[in-house]
């Protein structure tokens, strides 16, 4: 197991220091999609991850959880490529994140894009297919995107505008088009915020199946304790950018400290009744 300091334990901002509750996982045959090993990482002048040693193997799904600015972004931007650590080392899936990167879907919290750009779904899903925006559909492109919409409950939305789309429908599409790929590691932050309460359990299904089924890697940025409690392997908990938790759900969801950081006034993923938003 990873040496970390103790001595350093994050305030959670309710109940003084956190002491650190660091379980890895045993040994085991199945592949580490995603390490950090030693992480630091500075931003701007300031130190935002401290040595964090943490991954995430094939077939599990790992909830990553903690406050606002707790630095959670920040590494799943280090494990995708997209910044280099300040120290130590990140793999994913067995190289160097921004060479390997395209073998894992990412549906970020934050979509940055037009949304009054005149495009439909099926544009949207098929510029993931090509890597380019596309003047029209070729061959099964359509067929395709209509599957992989179907996969996460929309396909009804295939030919609509992204202009009409609710929060909860873009974000339906934005999942589909990370799974158009058949990545080996799926990362998702905050993906059931907003979302009607037939839409979340949907979506809930979908990241069972795609992990019993499929063997695929998830892990899922939250907020939300019940989707912890209902979808989590094991659960990795920040704090002010330090590793206070890492173990199986059932034993990091009876540390009460953890729990208050994580969840206490950040529900963020609460269910909406009827129409999405």
């Amino acid at each position: 197991m990873p040496d970390h300091p103790h001595t350093d334990s994050a305030n959670g901002g309710r109940s003084g220091k956190i002491a650190a509750h660091l379980i890895a996982p045993s040994p085991s045959s199945r592949t580490r999609v995603m390490e950090w090993q030693n992480v630091s990482l500075e931003f701007e002048g300031r130190q935002v991850l401290h040595s964090i040693s943490a991954w995430v193997e094939s077939g599990e799904l790992t909830c990553l959880c903690g406050s606002n600015g707790a630095g959670k972004t920040q590494l799943i931007r280090l494990g995708l490529g997209f910044m280099r650590p300040t120290v130590g080392k990140v793999i994913l899936l067995g190289g160097e994140p921004c060479k390997t990167r395209n073998r894992a879907g990412y549906v970020p919290q934050l979509k940055t894009f037009n949304r009054n750009f005149p495009a439909t779904v099926e544009d949207v899903l098929v510029s993931g297919i090509r890597g380019a925006w596309p003047l029209f559909s070729r061959g099964g492109e359509r067929d395709r995107a209509a599957d992989v919409l179907q996969r996460v409950g929309g396909l009804t939305l295939l030919d609509k505008d992204i202009s009409v789309l609710s929060g909860g429908e873009l974000q339906r599409v934005f999942m589909a088009r990370a799974l158009l790929s058949d990545p080996e590691i799926l990362i998702l932050d905050e993906p059931l915020a907003a979302i009607d309460t037939k839409g979340r359990a949907q979506l809930m299904d979908l990241m069972d199946e795609l992990r019993c089924a499929r063997k695929m890697a998830l892990l899922l940025i939250t907020h939300s304790e019940p989707v912890v409690r209902r979808l989590a392997d094991r659960i990795v908990f920040l704090e002010k950018g330090r590793l206070v938790g890492w173990g199986e759900t059932a034993v990091m969801m009876g540390m009460d400290e953890l729990r208050e950081v994580a969840f206490f006034g950040h529900d963020h993923e609460s269910v909406i009744h009827g129409e999405e938003s």
